[in-house]
């Protein structure tokens, strides 16, 4: 299952055979579904014109996917609609939060339950940014977080980890099992696709 394809121009772009695709956001930073092999099922989180949400609770084989109404940055800075998803699957939960903008509410932390690994954005301008990203984490309290949507920015990042149990990982690809989960929560920094010297703002306009 993908979450938020990135359309070409920006990173690598991986070869993946996908059974579904998620989209929290109708924009090329999260829905370029053409990027992916094989017919998978596209489960959009908004309308087509992303002005509403798009209720979505299925199952793609064995994982059970559901989206959870959230609020993003709108490009004038106010708050707009987005979704984030969980995905769950032999009792382990893995939760996107998308272009997350803020502080959780009480209904959506119900919603999204307990959550082992945590996809979180610490970017800011149009996603929350590194501080609050903290909050929103001490909300969730997942097992395992990995901060996403910052685009290579060290300075972002160390932000972010201040205070956290954290550690780097050589790749951009990481395994999880239920029974191998740290006992504390740790927050786990892939290595971007490539290599790390990538720009750090994407080539294509954000908005």
């Amino acid at each position: 299952i993908v979450a938020d394809p990135l359309a070409p121009g920006m990173y690598p772009t991986p070869a993946v055979n996908a059974h579904a695709v998620t989209i929290g956001r109708e924009h090329r930073n999260h829905n370029a579904v053409e990027i992916l092999r094989g017919d998978p099922i596209i489960l959009r989180g908004l309308t087509e014109s992303g002005a509403e949400w798009r209720p979505v609770v299925t199952r793609v084989r064995e994982v059970e996917v559901r989206g959870i109404p959230i609020h993003q940055i709108s490009p004038g800075g106010g708050p707009m609609k987005g979704a984030a998803f969980t995905y769950e699957i032999g009792g382990l939960c893995v939760a996107h939060l998308g272009d997350a903008g803020g502080k959780l509410t009480t209904r959506q932390l119900r919603e999204l339950g307990v959550v082992d690994v945590l996809m979180i954005p610490i970017g800011g301008r149009f996603s929350m940014g590194p501080e609050m990203a903290q909050v929103v984490l001490r909300q969730i309290k997942p097992r395992v977080a990995i901060p996403m949507h910052y685009w290579s920015r060290e300075d972002l990042l160390g932000v972010f980890l201040e205070g956290l149990r954290h550690r780097r990982h050589n790749g951009s690809v990481i395994r999880f099992a239920r029974e191998t989960l740290p006992q504390a929560m740790t927050v786990v920094v892939l290595r971007s696709p490539g290599g790390a010297n990538r720009p750090v703002s994407p080539a294509l306009p954000f908005r």
